[in-house]
């Protein structure tokens, strides 16, 4: 398996934000899709977290530059480029099909649920690969001293008990290994 980790842009951080508000909007409205009224948002929300998610391999360059920051493996063989692959395939085809037909039933939702489907997919494989690469920086980094463990732990558990945390999109930034 090869790694490719990614940075978390500050385009595909406010394409995650603007996915978890579209699937709690859904979630907590408790009412049946229809594919008139939710198909249409749903294939764009869709579209925008999956075109940021592919750019973020394109986001630094290839030489020398380690991704700084929120990051995640994007590696061709990972679950989730198998994923991002699948929805550029579905948006490519079906969407693009059925939205130039636009014939959507009120009485239907088959498509509006297939579209949910895929964003909640996709939304939950990134963030459970930021969640992964968290982890092993956290296991990686508390093994140098007890010091920096205990650092760490509290800064996670003050943004676990809802303290002050910095969630503005950083800029994607990198640094040049040692010696260049």
């Amino acid at each position: 398996m090869s790694e490719q980790i990614v940075p978390v842009t500050p385009n595909l951080a406010g394409a995650l934000d603007r996915s978890g508000l579209t699937l709690r909007t859904v979630e907590q409205s408790g009412k049946k899709l229809n594919d008139q009224d939710a198909f249409k948002s749903l294939a764009h929300q869709l579209e925008e977290l999956t075109v940021a998610v592919l750019q973020t391999s394109a986001s630094l360059s290839l030489i020398g530059v380690e991704p700084a920051g929120a990051r995640f493996d994007f590696g061709p063989d990972t679950v989730l480029a198998t994923k991002v692959s699948e929805c550029v395939s579905y948006l490519r085809n079906d969407v693009t099909h059925l939205l130039k037909a636009d014939g959507f039933s009120r009485y239907e939702s088959k498509h509006a649920d297939s579209a949910l489907s895929r964003l909640k997919a996709l939304y939950s494989m990134v963030l459970g690969a930021v969640r992964k690469q968290v982890h092993d920086d956290l296991v990686k980094a508390s093994s140098r001293s007890a010091s920096v463990l205990i650092a760490l732990a509290a800064t996670v558990a003050e943004a676990a008990e809802g303290g002050r945390v910095n969630t503005t999109p950083q800029p994607v930034t990198g640094k040049l290994p040692k010696g260049l």
